[in-house]
């Protein structure tokens, strides 16, 4: 299977966060990134992990951080990085199907630069958790190949990431890498920790996450620069992809704005 480890980037990590980094540290080999300025006094406490964590008291972002974390497994003979946000929520149940997987498929690894994880109920058998081709994936739960991922230049440090990488994924396609997602992972899940507020009209629940306005105005920019690339250089699949993600955030953040406004004119 090779070497692997784990990696976690950090901002004003939670007790919860701070619970699940011990809990990996404990049986998994860890590097961690932490983007909390000045540090983050409760990683910090954490017995043996400040030889492991790369940050160094600025946020830097995701890109530099997955960058920086790359380049680290490189150079320490890591062959494969899984990667998780630090709002996904894993258990000790999650790590163990992985690495079965990975055991039992050792010969495919080398074959996809990126492999994403996926939960899902009722749980999959093991060995029945196949690969489907996938032109984008998400980076948390993401395993990644340390030495293909770097081939084809990494992630870019210059983009502001949100939790899909359009413009890696775009790079790794117009190269030739592949991109795949498992389906069956226990415990695996990216929404329950999500900060989203919620807002009650007319006695239905309303759940919405409303970004700054320059955050989503600057991902839609750089959704339709990469939309043009990708028509323009192709594959062209990307661009028509890039366009219908840049509306439908559009979409999605007008909605979220119009509730969020909503629930601080009824306080």
């Amino acid at each position: 299977m090779g070497s692997f480890c784990i990696c976690i980037i950090t901002y004003y990590p939670t007790e919860a966060v701070i619970d699940r980094i011990k809990n990996v540290l404990s049986s998994w080999p860890l590097l961690i990134y932490d983007n909390t300025p000045n540090g983050s006094e409760e990683l910090l406490k954490i017995e043996g992990l400040q030889d492991c964590n790369l940050g160094d008291g600025f946020n830097h972002g995701v890109g530099v951080a997955l960058q920086r974390l790359m380049r680290q497994a490189e150079t320490t003979g890591i062959e494969q990085l899984l990667y998780f946000d630090q709002d996904t929520f894993f258990s000790s149940d999650s790590l163990q199907w992985i690495e079965e997987w990975m055991q039992i498929h050792t010969k495919d690894l080398q074959k996809y630069t990126i492999l994403n994880f996926v939960g899902n109920s009722p749980q999959r058998d093991i060995k029945s958790a196949c690969v489907e081709g996938k032109p984008l994936l998400i980076n948390s739960g993401s395993l990644f190949n340390v030495g293909a991922a770097l081939k084809f230049g990494g992630h870019n440090e210059k983009y502001f990431l949100e939790c899909v990488d359009y413009e890696f994924c775009l790079r790794v396609a117009q190269q030739g890498g592949v991109m795949g997602a498992v389906k069956g992972c226990p415990d695996l899940d990216h929404f329950i920790e999500q900060p989203l507020k919620s807002i009650d009209i007319l006695g239905r629940e309303y759940q919405f996450r409303f970004y700054p306005i320059p955050r989503t105005m600057s991902f839609i920019v750089t959704l339709l620069k990469l939309a043009t690339i990708s028509l323009i250089l192709g594959p062209r699949k990307y661009g028509y992809i890039f366009l219908r993600n840049s509306l439908t955030h559009f979409v999605s953040q007008g909605r979220s704005l119009i509730l969020n406004s909503l629930k601080m004119a009824w306080r």
